[in-house]
């Protein structure tokens, strides 16, 4: 569904989901499994293979198998163990990405098996964060946090922010101690409090400040177009990305007061 009246519409419109970069590489292996940045394993290798000398595996690769590598990075080596791939093609932007080997930050298995199908920041899934031209590429996609915990590890946490636009600082996104209920329009979400209720829809926006997300969709109603309604916005703070998720509600000021970490009401344009 593409845009047609206000900045709700916008926001809400479908994102494609891209199948053309879930192409696996034959030559690493591996399945794909999980959600919240669905990965792929490192084909069943020791977890030392291919790693430098004096490298930790625990700051280099993810519970999930993922290995980070690079010229620049003391983790796992360009070689038979680990193709050491960055760059990724970008067909919703014409962006044929970089596509080359041994790149100063790269993914063992494969850009494909650390982005099977592009989710922009703003519509991240629970449980991914933002990276802003990591790994090579030139746009802003969603990646399974524990890949952002290792990169921070290894010098370039800078390349990455949390869900709700806070700058990233390897802090795990926590969860809620207390799952409050839905209420009228909104429904929190995220970690120990689980997904979202309604059909269609899915839980985003958590990190340390936020440690629960709001449940929103990609196909809703222009929000102008709702008696009484506005967009309920998790509140930004100063030096943050500007991709704040976003659901339509009426009754607003009362509903962003419910919001731990913050939340603001916009009038949809």
């Amino acid at each position: 569904m593409q845009p047609t009246t206000d900045r709700s519409t916008d926001f809400f419109a479908r994102r494609p989901l891209l199948g053309a970069l879930a192409l696996l590489l034959s030559a690493c292996g591996g399945t794909a499994s999980g959600t919240g940045g669905t990965v792929r394993t490192d084909g069943g290798l020791p977890a030392d293979a291919g790693l430098k000398p004096g490298a930790s595996i625990e700051d280099c690769r993810t519970p999930d198998g993922l290995r980070l590598c690079g010229t620049k990075v003391q983790c796992y080596a360009y070689g038979p163990e680990c193709a050491c791939e960055g760059g990724a093609a970008d067909p919703v932007n014409n962006d044929p990405g970089k596509d080359r080997s041994d790149p100063e930050l790269g993914i063992c298995e494969g850009i494909n098996a650390l982005v099977p199908e592009i989710r922009y920041c703003g519509w991240c899934l629970d449980g991914e964060v933002c990276a802003w031209g990591a790994f090579g590429m030139r746009t802003q996609v969603c990646v399974p946090e524990a890949v952002a915990q290792v990169a921070w590890k290894n010098g370039y946490g800078a390349l990455f922010s949390y869900a709700d636009g806070a700058p990233y600082d390897g802090t795990p996104i926590p969860s809620a101690a207390v799952c409050p209920p839905p209420d009228g329009d909104l429904e929190l979400c995220g970690g120990d409090c689980g997904g979202c209720s309604k059909p269609g829809f899915y839980c985003s926006g958590r990190s340390p400040i936020h440690p629960l997300g709001l449940c929103t969709s990609d196909e809703r109603p222009a929000c102008s177009s709702i008696p009484g309604g506005q967009l309920l916005v998790m509140e930004k703070q100063p030096g943050w990305r500007d991709y704040q998720p976003r659901v339509c509600v009426r009754d607003c000021p009362r509903l962003a007061a419910t919001v731990p970490g913050g939340a603001e009401c916009i009038d949809p344009q």
